[in-house]
């Protein structure tokens, strides 16, 4: 969608954001799920996407902001942004760059956190090393039932892989063929996925 400003940005599914515009800033709250914004340039006005407690600032970058379980990712792709989090100073974000953020600040720079985040914008999923807890709810967003993890030590498996999201029926049996895990749908609209 086009924003008043002309910055466009685009939702992943199962997202919730806000936005509100002043004469001094470009504000945008993501309560849930993802989203890539390219921001117009304008160096008066700020942009400023704020996620838990962090706050990504730029005045002409395109960007992903990616709300997880218990962290937030933001991914630069062109230009540069700044990340506050926590009781940290202040962080630049350069073109190609990822970073991390929770509770307790933000985190090291991501290997290939770029097109990691990117993925689902081509209709994929990427998972380096992510916990299971964390891969079942990027899932969830797009599989037409509702996942259950049933026991909870499974959580922190975890997934390396690249998932189709037009078939996520055929995504969840991937991640169980990869993982000591089986699937049971006692009814429809219903997946648990158990250890194996």
């Amino acid at each position: 969608m086009a924003l008043d400003d002309g910055s466009v940005l685009t939702m992943d599914a199962d997202s919730t954001l806000s936005v509100s515009f002043t004469a001094g800033e470009r504000s945008v709250r993501l309560s849930e799920g993802r989203a890539h914004f390219v921001t117009a340039p304008d160096p008066e006005r700020p942009f400023v996407v704020t996620c838990a407690n962090g706050r990504v600032t730029t005045a002409n970058a395109s960007f992903v902001v990616h709300r997880c379980l218990d962290s937030v990712v933001v991914a630069v792709e062109t230009g540069t942004a700044t990340l506050a989090a926590g009781a940290e100073p202040p962080l630049p974000i350069a073109a190609g760059q990822s970073r991390s953020y929770g509770p307790g600040g933000p985190g090291p720079l991501l290997n290939q956190g770029v097109a990691v985040e990117s993925a689902w914008r081509q209709g994929r999923l990427v998972f380096q090393g992510q916990p299971l807890d964390a891969v079942i709810a990027d899932l969830n967003r797009y599989h037409p039932a509702r996942i259950l993890l049933w026991d909870r030590p499974l959580a922190g498996l975890r997934f390396d892989g690249s998932v189709d999201i037009s078939r996520p029926d055929a995504a969840l049996n991937a991640i169980v063929r990869t993982l000591p895990l089986r699937t049971l749908r006692p009814f429809p609209g219903l997946v648990i996925v158990r250890s194996a």
